[in-house]
């Protein structure tokens, strides 16, 4: 990723994200992706690892937690509860 690329006009909707988490973003009032969250939520949305600097209040909080979010919607409750069992405290 290119500090200097710029993306413009990227909607959250266009990364694909489960409709609780646009209905979410929506509600926020938030409409377009930051410059860092246009660039960052593709990439972590493929997998792999990825180191972003960038401006304080630029997004990059959002750019890590909306593709987390994003699996763990997509995750079966199965699959995220494997063994897991109740206990008695």
């Amino acid at each position: 990723m290119s500090n200097s690329a710029v993306v413009l006009n990227s909607s959250f909707e266009s990364f694909n994200l489960a409709s609780p988490i646009l209905k979410n973003i929506e509600a926020l009032g938030y409409t377009q992706a930051t410059p860092v969250q246009a660039q960052v939520i593709p990439a972590a949305m493929a997998g792999g690892d990825w180191l972003v600097s960038s401006q304080t209040g630029s997004g990059k909080t959002a750019a890590f937690l909306l593709p987390l979010l994003n699996q763990l919607f997509q995750t079966p409750m199965e699959v995220l509860f494997l063994g897991v069992r109740s206990q008695k405290f």
